[in-house]
C-alpha cells in the first residue's frame, strides 16, 4: 500500500477564508407633510449582507412606531436567517418574517388607538449569499417597497419582486394583464401613455381621447354604457386615473400589523425573488414608494449615478425629492423617501499553503484513494456536509469524518 504521504500531496491544500465586510449605503428624509415624522425605517447588517426597510402604511395610526417596531422584530430575527445554499437561506427568512408578522399583529394592536386605523408597515428584504464563489441574493417582501440591481457596468434592472398594491389587486380580479399594470406603473404622462395604449390596439383614437377626456366622476356616471363601447380600455383608463390621483398609490393588501383573518386563505403571502450571477460591484438596493411613486424605472436609473454607493443613493433621493415638489408633473407625490443597499464584493479571498498529512486509516484512506487521485488539486471544505459525507460513503460526525475536516 502506497504511503499517506504520496495522496496527501502538496497539492492538497487548506483555505483559509477571509470574512468580508459588505460595503452598504443608505439614505432618507422624511415627507415635507410630516418633517418632524419619517416613517420610513432601515436596517443593514454589514458582517452577513442583510438590508432590509420597513414604510409606514400612509394614513393609519402609528405608521412610524409601527416600521421602527418592524424593523425591530428583523434585527432580533437576522442572526437566524442563514443557509448553505439558496433554498435554506430563503426557507430561514420565510420562517422568521412569519414570526415576524405573528408579532407584528400584536404590536400593532398596541399602537392602534381605538377607532383608528391599525397600525402597519410594509416591509422588504434581501441577503446575499455566496454559492460556490458566486453571489446571489434571496429578496423578500409583503408590500409594495422596490428592489433594484445597479450593474458595475451601470445598467439599472428592476427586480421582480410582486407587489401588494392596487394594480396588481386588478390583475388578480382580471381586470388587466400584468403588461398592463405595468405600464400603468411605469406611465410618465397621459399622452405617452395613451400613444402606448394605441400603438398596442387597447382602443381606437376617438375612444382613448374620448375615455381621457373624462374625470373620474363622468366615468363613474357613464360606466354602463362605457363598459359597453370597450370594457378594457375602461377599466385601464379608470385604474390609470385613481392610481395618478393618488387615491389609489400606496394602498396595499399585505403588510405587517395587518389582522392575518382578514387575508385570502387567512395567511399571509411572502413574495420571493432570486437574483442570480450577481458580479462584484454590483448594487442592489431597496427603495420606499417615496422613490418609486415620483420615479419609474427609467427615471431611476438616470438618478441612481455616481461611483460612490452614497453618493448613488443621495442624488436619486434628491432627485425624487424635487419631483415630489412638482405639482405639475403627474407622478409626484409628497411621501418619506428611503433608499437602502448593498454592494457585492469580490468572492471570498483564498489563502492557499501545503496541508498536513493525517495518519488515517487504512479503510478510510482506500475509500479517499479514488477521489483524491481524480481530483488531486481540489481542496476539501472545513466542514463535511452531511451530503458530502454521503458522497464519500461516511457517517456524518464520525471519527473518520472528524479526521477529514482536521486536514481542510
Amino acid at each position: 500500500m502506497a504511503s499517506p504521504e504520496f495522496f496527501f500531496s502538496p497539492t492538497m491544500v487548506r483555505e483559509k477564508r477571509e470574512q468580508r465586510r459588505f460595503v452598504t449605503a443608505e439614505t432618507t428624509i422624511a415627507s415635507e407633510k410630516h418633517p418632524d415624522r419619517n416613517e420610513d425605517s432601515t436596517f443593514s447588517d454589514a458582517e452577513n449582507g442583510l438590508v432590509a426597510l420597513s414604510d409606514g402604511a400612509g394614513g393609519h395610526a402609528s405608521g412610524d412606531k409601527m416600521s421602527r417596531a418592524t424593523i425591530q422584530l428583523v434585527k432580533e430575527s437576522a442572526p437566524r436567517m442563514t443557509g448553505n445554499t439558496i433554498d435554506e437561506l430563503s426557507q430561514a427568512m420565510d420562517a422568521e418574517i412569519n414570526l415576524i408578522l405573528k408579532k407584528g399583529e400584536k404590536i400593532s394592536r398596541q399602537l392602534t388607538p381605538k377607532g383608528s386605523k391599525e397600525a402597519m408597515a410594509t416591509l422588504i428584504l434581501a441577503k446575499l449569499i455566496e454559492v460556490n464563489g458566486r453571489y446571489s441574493a434571496v429578496v423578500k417582501g409583503l408590500g409594495d417597497s422596490r428592489a433594484y440591481i445597479k450593474r458595475a457596468n451601470g445598467q439599472l434592472e428592476k427586480v421582480e419582486l410582486f407587489e401588494d398594491g392596487y394594480l396588481n389587486l386588478l390583475v388578480e380580479m382580471q381586470r388587466f394583464s400584468p403588461e398592463v399594470a405595468n405600464l400603468i406603473s411605469e406611465a410618465t404622462d397621459v399622452n405617452s401613455f395613451s400613444a402606448e395604449l394605441l400603438a398596442r390596439n387597447f382602443g381606437s383614437v376617438e375612444q382613448i381621447t374620448k375615455f381621457f377626456g373624462m374625470g373620474l366622476w363622468d366615468l363613474d356616471a357613464n360606466s354602463d354604457d362605457l363598459r359597453k363601447e370597450n370594457l378594457l380600455l375602461f377599466q385601464i383608463v379608470t385604474a390609470f386615473k385613481r392610481y395618478f390621483s393618488n387615491e389609489k398609490r400606496g394602498a396595499v393588501t399585505q403588510s405587517v400589523g395587518a389582522d392575518r383573518k382578514q387575508m385570502e386563505g387567512g395567511e399571509f403571502v411572502i413574495h420571493t425573488a432570486i437574483v442570480a450571477n450577481l458580479r462584484p460591484g454590483d448594487r442592489l438596493f431597496l427603495v420606499s414608494d417615496g422613490v418609486s411613486d415620483n420615479l419609474n424605472t427609467e427615471q431611476i436609473d438616470a438618478a441612481a449615478v455616481g461611483t460612490d454607493f452614497q453618493d448613488q443613493l443621495e442624488n436619486l433621493r434628491d432627485t425624487a425629492l424635487a419631483r415630489s415638489r412638482d405639482q405639475n408633473h403627474m407622478r409626484h407625490k409628497a411621501d418619506d423617501i428611503t433608499s437602502i443597499g448593498i454592494e457585492v464584493p469580490e468572492a471570498a479571498i483564498v489563502e492557499t499553503t501545503p496541508a498536513k498529512s493525517p495518519a488515517p486509516s487504512s479503510s478510510f484512506f482506500g475509500r479517499l484513494r479514488g477521489i483524491l487521485t481524480r481530483k488531486s488539486a481540489a481542496a476539501l471544505p472545513a466542514e463535511i456536509s452531511e451530503a458530502q459525507a454521503r458522497a464519500l460513503g461516511l457517517a456524518k460526525g464520525s471519527n473518520e469524518t472528524k479526521e477529514l475536516e482536521k486536514v481542510s
